[in-house]
């Protein structure tokens, strides 16, 4: 009888603790979709303070405007194990200068991307440009960088130069 009363209270406390892990992480689901709301929210309004228009992943929910090189449709740039060429610069949405790349080129290897680079480089071909809103999530995140606040949305503005190794 001991060992069945042992043995039922561990399921109630193993029950209270699913339970507990359960609305935590439902928190946290909430807090997540909170973020993305404000970042949509700030990307909207700095696409709109530079008077552009913008098109919206439905899924990923990063932002962009694309400038296709109609000349140069040479390999687009899939396959994560390869090194971006690319020309630029990086911004947060309150006009920090981040980076700046427009003299010379930075090899990126698209696996060491953040995320949303490797979502939107799949719309990419040699010689395109393109403006990206990230939102934090797609970004640094809640840990943010040295450089980069946490739960920050971040604006490039792209042209890929090359990719290697050419297949």
């Amino acid at each position: 009888m001991l060992i069945f009363y042992y043995f039922s209270a561990m399921k109630q406390t193993t029950y209270l603790l699913l339970v507990l892990l359960g609305s935590l992480m439902g928190c946290d689901k909430a807090a997540i979709d909170a973020q993305l709301q404000e970042d949509i929210a700030a990307i909207e309004q700095d696409i709109a303070k530079r008077n552009l228009s913008a098109f919206e992943d439905d899924d990923a929910h990063f932002f962009y405007r694309h400038e296709v090189n109609i000349y140069n449709g040479i390999f687009p740039a899939r396959n994560s194990g390869i090194r971006l060429v690319v020309n630029y610069d990086a911004e947060m949405l309150d006009g920090t200068v981040l980076h700046s790349s427009s003299v010379n080129p930075d090899t990126i290897p698209l696996d060491r991307a953040v995320i949303g680079w490797k979502l939107a480089a799949k719309h990419l071909n040699i010689g395109d440009k393109m403006q990206l809103w990230l939102p934090s999530n797609l970004a640094y995140g809640s840990d943010g960088n040295e450089w980069v606040p946490p739960n920050t949305p971040l604006y490039f503005n792209i042209e890929l130069v090359d990719i290697h190794p050419h297949f």
